[in-house]
């Protein structure tokens, strides 16, 4: 697994992330595509958030297992176990009340691509290359958390 931390803080006792102007929310970050993992992760680590990285769902499912995240950003089409088949997983393996926000990142654009997503138990969906306005907006509605304000 392809992992970077820049830190060991914890989320704030509500277990709602980080609020809009203090760093430190755990992202894992999936993507076999190196390059958008480099940049959403260069990007989103400038902004504050520490970051993890995975390159596939079985890398995905472990580091979950031994590590709080506070959302997942989730390639759908990875090799090995797929993002879907990850999210399932991880439903599966979940607590009563205990349930990350597993965000979709995928190339298609048709409805039934995102319908897909929902099914398996992601919880939002993301068209790349991803607009980071939208990636904002989806930050700050499953986390409270605004990479791109300023404080």
């Amino acid at each position: 697994m392809d992992s970077h931390k820049a830190s060991q803080q914890t989320p704030d006792s509500s277990g709602k992330g980080a609020d809009p102007h203090r760093p430190g929310s755990q992202v894992l970050l999936a993507d076999d595509d190196r390059l958008i993992r480099s940049l959403l992760q260069m990007i989103l680590q400038k902004k504050g958030f520490v970051i993890s990285t995975a390159c596939d769902g079985g890398d995905v499912l472990k580091s979950w297992e031994e590590n709080h995240y506070d959302l997942i950003l989730m390639d759908v089409e990875m090799p090995g176990m797929n993002g879907l088949a990850a999210t399932q997983a991880i439903r599966e393996k979940e607590t009563q009340g205990q349930r990350i926000p597993i965000i979709g990142l995928t190339a298609h654009t048709a409805a039934k691509d995102r319908d897909r997503c929902l099914a398996a138990g992601m919880d939002d969906c993301l068209i790349k290359p991803v607009n980071f306005e939208l990636l904002a907006e989806t930050l700050r509605r499953w986390i409270g958390a605004d990479p791109f304000s300023s404080p």
